[in-house]
């Protein structure tokens, strides 16, 4: 169906097209937003567990990041200074998880978790780590790290 069939239908009641006007008109009539940035799947091979074979041998783990931030009421820009750089943030997830054995999935998670609160413009972050080939009988075993800011200095 055409936009103008389904305007032709609604009468009055059809929605309009959005303009760059619209965000800021939305911003100025009380509305605010939230920006949800991810990253999922990331498979990574670490060595991660408290069991010996697991001290030294890497295995899978994927990561899964959620990051709530909120969304400036003006214009929004078409800068990456403007939001929150993935490429670097999968970088440095990269660092942490390969930066040596860890015993458990809730340290990483936690760490991954306390860097994106320490250095990213965020007010939630989850994270979860999952071990993939550890139990045959599941997809995966892991833990799901969430983080929400009681309030910002500044």
């Amino acid at each position: 169906m055409t936009r103008s069939t389904l305007a032709t239908r609604l009468g009055a009641n059809a929605p309009k097209a959005d303009t760059t006007a619209e965000p800021l008109a939305r911003a100025k009539a009380g509305f605010h937003g939230t920006r949800r940035t991810t990253v999922r799947g990331l498979l990574l091979h670490c060595r991660i567990g408290i069991h010996p074979q697991e001290r030294v041998e890497a295995q899978r783990v994927r990561i899964d990041i959620e990051l709530l931030s909120p969304e400036p009421a003006a214009h929004l820009s078409d800068k990456i200074a403007d939001t929150i750089n993935y490429e670097k943030l999968v970088k440095r997830v990269k660092e942490i998880a390969l930066a040596g054995h860890v015993n458990l999935v809730e340290t990483l998670a936690g760490r991954i978790a306390d860097h994106c609160c320490q250095a990213l413009p965020v007010e939630r972050v989850v994270v979860r780590v999952q071990k993939i080939d550890v139990m045959p009988e599941a997809e995966a075993v892991g833990v799901e790290v969430e983080r929400v800011a009681t309030g910002r200095a500044g």
